[in-house]
């Protein structure tokens, strides 16, 4: 069993809507996520049907029309992709049933977002591992999958703390299954992801235990948010009046609202005073607060997104503060 939380920062991860670990198929077909894709041919104005005139596809449609039949809020048909005809309507299912032949049982997380066009979902495939003082880590994969050409097939290992539901990728750690049920094959891609997961749980422990060594004062944090993220310029006109910069006002006191929060959450959590303590404040302002969305579906993208990217300047931009403050203690030592 893995730990529940009441909370929703990251709506597809963990283990926001599940007491225990499930099978992935059962997630699936618990999301709608398992519906059938339909294909027909693309035809002009006029019903002509444009085909394919050489080549292995020769008198083939040039285009299929994909969509899902009655999927949509109010049960109309849903849109997905105008596809070539070598492009698979075969929707998810072999997706997730390789993911559960690899690792069975091990489902936290499902999506099925924007009407089945994207699905998301995680496996946890190691045991928690403390950091000190209660501060957990899980080993996890995330997989993801479009039938509108959003996304790739991705899957990726990150890692799931618990204390604040943070996720973490420190490298480019994407890897490619085969759609294949073969077992040799899936014993194989086994135990290749579980060796580079390890890979990225010691990386990532190491990384860890560096940061929680280093203090960090309250005034030398304010000073490294002071920097990193500076006040906007101001601006004149000709006259030399000041020009109104409203929304790049709005977006500083939001990044450091943000951080400051999570800051102040983290001086009550297993490493206040640290680095550390600093990195996941940064990291989960600009994970939670900065990826929002109105609509819940588009932050879990957004969310997706980010980690598959590593797209994090300010969190990177802290860890190179984090790095000098130690150093220059260090020669002062010397």
């Amino acid at each position: 069993m893995v730990r529940t939380f009441d909370g929703g920062e990251y709506p597809a991860m963990g283990t926001a809507d599940r007491e225990t670990s499930t099978n992935v198929v059962d997630a699936a077909l618990d999301a709608g996520a398992l519906f059938e894709v339909k294909s027909e041919p693309l035809s002009l104005s006029d019903g002509t049907i444009p085909l394919i005139k050489s080549g292995k596809y020769k008198d083939q449609p040039r285009r299929n029309i994909l969509s899902r039949e009655h999927g949509g809020v109010d049960g109309e048909d849903v849109f997905l992709n105008v596809v070539h005809p070598s492009h698979p309507d075969s929707g998810y299912k072999q997706l997730c049933e390789t993911a559960e032949a690899l690792f069975p049982g091990t489902c936290t997380g499902f999506k099925c977002l924007d009407e089945g066009r994207r699905i998301i979902f995680t496996q946890q495939i190691g045991e928690e591992v403390d950091l000190g003082g209660g501060d957990f880590i899980a080993p996890n994969l995330m997989w993801g999958a479009s039938l509108d050409s959003s996304w790739p097939s991705l899957g990726m290992h990150y890692l799931y703390r618990l204390w604040c539901m943070n996720q973490e990728r420190l490298a480019d750690v994407m890897f490619k299954v085969k759609r294949t049920t073969r077992h040799d094959q899936i014993l194989l891609e086994r135990s290749t992801i579980l060796a580079d997961s390890m890979g990225v749980l010691q990386h990532f422990i190491k990384h860890a235990t560096f940061l929680r060594q280093i203090k960090v004062s309250n005034s030398e944090f304010e000073r490294m948010l002071a920097n990193v993220v500076p006040k906007p310029e101001e601006r004149f006109n000709d006259e030399g009046d000041p020009i109104p910069n409203t929304r790049a006002i709005n977006a500083w006191e939001k990044k450091r609202s943000a951080i400051r929060y999570y800051y102040k959450e983290e001086q009550d959590g297993p490493a206040p005073g640290t680095a550390w303590a600093v990195w996941n404040a940064v990291q989960s302002a600009e994970s939670h607060d900065l990826t929002k969305s109105s609509n819940p579906e588009k932050q879990v993208i957004n969310q997706v997104d980010q980690l598959r990217s590593l797209a994090y300047p300010i969190t990177n931009a802290f860890q190179d503060r984090l790095s000098d403050l130690d150093n220059s203690r260090m020669v002062a030592l010397v």
